[in-house]
């Protein structure tokens, strides 16, 4: 690790010399855990919620072996015989971030990633009020989806 320290000249030519000499698999984790990191720091910052790193890191990882998981269980196109069509994942964590519950929605048809990400948010909101549930909090990578729903006034996106 100090040969990559001194040979750097800033923070990114070190995760670059990092990544460089690592297999695939641990540039999955090292990817995942820096992101962990930066959730972490943007609850403390924005929340006052203190992560421990093991927590972060159990939380990256278990996340990454998820994804590899559903990638896994991916069936095949073929694109003469099946219709266009997405599939909308919903994960349900306590209040621990430890998983509770799952559900896979496919929907036929042709949608940009915004409308299915717009969907997968209704989707969520209609299956946690099915479940009764009082207090959610509800994540999602895609801003746009998350500023239409945080906006004040008049919302000028796709989604006003």
């Amino acid at each position: 690790m100090d040969s990559y320290a001194e040979a750097a000249d800033s923070f990114v030519d070190l995760v670059w010399f990092i990544l460089d000499g690592v297999s695939d698999e641990e540039c999955q984790k090292f990817g995942v855990i820096l992101v962990g990191i930066w959730k972490s720091r943007n609850a403390k910052l924005w929340n006052q919620e203190s992560v421990s790193l093991d927590t972060t890191v159990h939380l990256a990882l278990e996340g990454l072996y998820d994804w590899l998981q559903a990638l896994s269980l991916k069936g095949t196109f073929n694109s003469r015989q099946d219709p266009p069509s997405v599939g909308i994942g919903i994960v349900l964590r306590d209040d621990a971030a430890g998983f509770f519950a799952s559900k896979l929605i496919p929907c036929r048809g042709l949608m940009s990633v915004k409308e299915a990400e717009a969907l997968g948010l209704l989707q969520a909101l209609q299956w946690v009020g099915h479940l009764q549930f009082e207090k959610v909090l509800f994540e999602t990578d895609a801003s746009i989806v998350r500023d239409a729903v945080y906006a004040s006034g008049v919302d000028l996106s796709e989604f006003g």
